[in-house]
């Protein structure tokens, strides 16, 4: 990397505003868990410090031992085990690791173990019917198109925009730094293909991610380290057919790197749009199309400024909005106070 390019210096500059944003909301997160659990314990309130527990009055008085007789998914969600799913995922994979080094018959370069998309998936249908049989397949499959939980359609802006917006700077800026970049030629009859194959496929990942492992990790962690900790399994799923496309290690690094943040975006996404799983595969499927429509089907995308991109949006997230649940906007604390 030159130091000595100023365009460099600038992505430099980007991404230590990034990185202090993140550190900045994290440091926030702990002084208001602190706080909220100094006054906790003067106000004598029983239960430990965690989602919803900030101000009496602000949350419905329901006890919490009421909630284990509602036969909601939230609640059956907690039987879900992740590291069993994480075990059978990787252990179901290793077949297509092993013999699908071969590139994909397809303009977009993929190998032939990019279709493992489809294991996280498979792997949580299969501890779905062993926990509730063939009613846990059917509740499970069912959050794939679970709209209905949006009730704030504005959540759709950023859900399919946010990545698309993500490429379109990355472009920008590579333009901007004079690196050679062709023309785009992928027809536009191309994209409602591309557009639906990335929803197929989104809903193979994310019925798994999102559908069944994250809730657990989030009830144990919080969601800014669950989506962490997820976005880092989520790398090293994808870690075999990246080393098989004869992918750099610099640029294995940052890619995993953003794929990291991007599930933090992800999880903010979903714990905003009720825990719709439909969200996050509408998320998916837009960064997929925003990377196949980089010039051309991704040959000349770089995961470095995209990583930058993706650095900076996460810190305004993480300082924005509280990092247990990531859906409360900090700066609006005081005035729900006043209530």
């Amino acid at each position: 990397m030159d130091t000595k390019n100023p365009t460099t210096n600038l992505i430099i500059g980007i991404a230590t505003f990034g990185l202090t944003m993140l550190v900045a909301g994290v440091k926030l997160y702990r002084r208001h868990r602190m706080a909220s659990f100094v006054s906790g314990a003067q106000d004598d309130v029983p239960g430990e410090v965690g989602i919803g527990n900030e101000k009496p009055g602000l949350v419905p008085d329901i006890p919490d031992t009421a909630e284990t007789h509602k036969p909601s998914y939230a609640n059956e969600s907690q039987k879900n085990q992740p590291l069993t799913f994480f075990l059978l995922l990787f252990a179901i994979t290793i077949p297509y690791w092993v013999f699908g080094g071969k590139s994909l018959p397809i303009p977009v370069k993929l190998p032939v173990s990019a279709l493992a998309a489809l294991n996280p998936m498979i792997a949580a249908l299969i501890l779905s019917y062993r926990q509730s049989g063939s009613k846990g397949i059917k509740k499970l499959f069912g959050r794939a198109f679970d709209y209905k939980k949006i009730k704030n359609p504005i959540w759709y802006i950023p859900t399919l925009l946010l990545p698309l917006l993500v490429y379109a700077l990355s472009y920008v800026v590579m333009r901007w730094a004079g690196k050679p970049l062709p023309d785009p030629e992928i027809p536009l009859l191309m994209i409602p293909v591309l557009m639906g194959a990335s929803f197929f496929f989104g809903i193979g990942e994310e019925l798994g991610w999102m559908g069944y492992a994250i809730d657990p990790l989030q009830n144990r962690w919080g969601a800014l380290k669950a989506a962490i900790f997820l976005g880092i399994i989520w790398g090293l799923f994808h870690l075999i057919p990246d080393l098989q496309n004869h992918q750099t290690a610099e640029w294995i690094l940052w890619q995993r790197f953003g794929t990291m943040l991007l599930r933090v975006l992800m999880v903010w996404i979903y714990n905003n749009t009720g825990k719709s799983v439909f969200s996050s595969i509408l998320f998916h499927a837009a960064n997929n199309l925003g990377w196949a429509l980089f010039p051309n089907f991704g040959s000349h995308y770089d995961p470095f400024v995209t990583g930058v991109i993706l650095l900076v949006l996460t810190g305004v997230v993480v300082l924005g909005w509280d990092a247990k649940t990531l859906t409360r906007y900090r700066f609006s604390t005081q005035g729900h106070d006043k209530r």
